[in-house]
């Protein structure tokens, strides 16, 4: 042991530091071919890098000895892998001795240090991207890659049709799947067997919500007189950037909204009502109970990240929910890119461009050559914090009001029907709200509906949790008709004055 400590401190001391590596190290205790366990090598490494590093001066070349005692291992495993490689001791055809003859002569001449852990000739696999393989002859590689070729099967000419079909007609907008003058009114607008099958104030927000200068009926003129009494008795100071009014945002959990008079609070929440719909008896009387075996107990509910939660739970639900809609399908994005509609707000009057915010999940729409967010979901892990609650909640508002201002740029959806969707998950609760703007363009934040999201069986939540991604997907279809249209309006009739988006700015950390 004591000679091949003496030949790796002689390595250590002498080798040039650009080629200095654990793999040398490893190579030089190889005697008669042999290489020895892990262990021996460790001690013998290890004995050497510290005698070594009793006779060296410099800094670098210290650090450099380091790092080959902290590469033994993976060095090691490099090494193994390169000489049983080299071995080739059963070729089973003539094809095959003539290709492993080539790769064995090939190997031969590769130095262990050639390799890292990263390499996967270290590990024994020889990739058919590698140097190794395409450098072969053309029998020999043609060997190599026949179990790959023997994997390949030709595409039927129907899928090939079906293929050419698809890309020739997908930026061609089908009209037919177009459903005209819908609206919210309490109804489905699919059959019941379908629904079964699938602190900076915003003193100018204050000032603009107590104008209310465009009531269109007297139910409008009476709710917004009393708004504009209520707002007429409130100081600016009152609110900060986390406050929807001083955004001009009335949402319909504000003190503003519930301290009205029952015929105006029921003015203002008529768009929310004509949203929700009685669940067909069918659809829950066939369901089947959700359940996933993932999340069985609360102590592996505890340990999930909030990424896992969203991939294996909330995406799938989403999904169901707007599968197959009749008039088009949307977009989910699940990678947290970032809202345009944020993007543009947070830009506006800046010199350097700034990143938009990004959301948990996007629901995103492409029509007329537009992208448009429909839809944003914040959500946390199953197990939630009251802060992470809160800030979501914030944040979700602040989004709907971006998006509906930035599709407000392009078109003008009808008012107190259109409406952008935002759904919060907090912990196992599944709050669907939506941001529709009124005849006088004040926004209104409306919490629709909520839900208990069930993973394990309870058939009261999973009624619930159904009525609500009913109601989803129930909203969804209406948005697309009356977005289509309001485009298609746009053509000849584009937007007057349009508004850039009124959310307040929050300090830089959180903007």
């Amino acid at each position: 042991m004591i000679h091949l400590i003496s030949k790796i401190e002689a390595l250590l001391l002498e080798e040039p530091l650009n080629s200095l590596c654990g793999a040398s190290a490893v190579y030089l205790i190889i005697e008669n071919d042999i290489l020895p366990f892990l262990e021996n090598i460790r001690v013998i490494v290890d004995r050497a890098v510290n005698s070594s590093l009793l006779k060296i001066g410099e800094n670098e070349r210290k650090t450099k000895v380091l790092e080959v005692l902290s590469q033994t291992e993976s060095r090691y495993i490099s090494v193994r892998g390169l000489k049983a490689l080299k071995v080739f001791n059963h070729p089973v055809s003539e094809a095959d001795v003539n290709l492993y003859g080539a790769l064995k002569q090939t190997l031969e001449n590769i130095h262990p240090s050639n390799f890292t852990w990263r390499d996967p000739e270290a590990s024994m696999v020889l990739s058919d991207t590698s140097d190794i393989v395409k450098n072969l002859g053309r029998r020999q590689k043609s060997t190599f890659l026949e179990p790959r070729e023997n994997m390949k099967c030709v595409v039927p000419d129907s899928v090939v049709a079906k293929c050419n079909k698809f890309v020739t007609n997908f930026n061609n907008f089908d009209t037919s799947l177009v459903i005209r003058n819908i609206f919210h009114n309490k109804n489905w607008k699919e059959t019941g067997a379908e629904l079964t099958e699938s602190r900076y104030i915003s003193v100018r927000g204050l000032k603009a919500l107590k104008v209310f200068n465009h009531p269109v009926s007297e139910a409008d003129v009476n709710l917004y007189g009393a708004l504009k009494q209520t707002l007429e008795n409130i100081h600016p100071s009152n609110f900060t950037w986390r406050d929807p009014e001083a955004s001009m945002v009335l949402s319909d959990t504000s003190d503003i909204v519930k301290n009205l008079g029952r015929r105006q609070k029921s003015t203002f929440l008529e768009p929310r009502e004509n949203m929700k719909c009685v669940v067909p008896d069918s659809v829950v009387a066939n369901g089947e109970i959700w359940n996933n075996p993932a999340f069985s107990t609360n102590a592996s509910r505890s340990e999930q990240s909030e990424g896992t939660y969203i991939t294996d739970v909330i995406i799938p639900l989403i999904r169901s929910s707007l599968g197959d809609l009749p008039n088009g399908c949307i977009c989910l994005s699940t990678a947290e890119r970032q809202s345009l509609a944020s993007k543009a707000r947070r830009n506006i009057g800046m010199s350097e461009t700034r990143i938009g915010k990004k959301p948990d999940i996007m629901g995103l729409l492409k029509q007329n050559e537009k992208n448009i967010e429909l839809m944003y979901i914040e959500s946390s892990r199953i197990v939630c914090s009251n802060s992470k609650k809160d800030d979501d909640e914030v944040k979700l508002w602040r989004e709907t009001l971006d998006g509906a201002s930035f599709i407000g740029l392009s078109c003008r959806p009808a008012s107190n029907q259109f409406g952008v969707v935002g759904i919060q998950i907090a912990g196992t609760v599944m709050r669907l709200n939506i941001l529709a703007k009124d005849p006088a363009g004040i926004s209104r934040y409306f919490h629709l509906d909520h839900a208990e999201i069930p993973l394990s069986p309870h058939a009261l939540h999973t009624r619930s949790l159904v009525r609500l991604l009913l109601t989803l997907r129930n909203v969804i279809i209406v948005n697309k008709s009356l977005l289509a249209q309001a485009l298609e309006q746009a053509i000849s009739h584009p937007p007057r004055n349009p508004q850039l988006s009124p959310t307040v700015s929050s300090p830089p950390h959180n903007n």
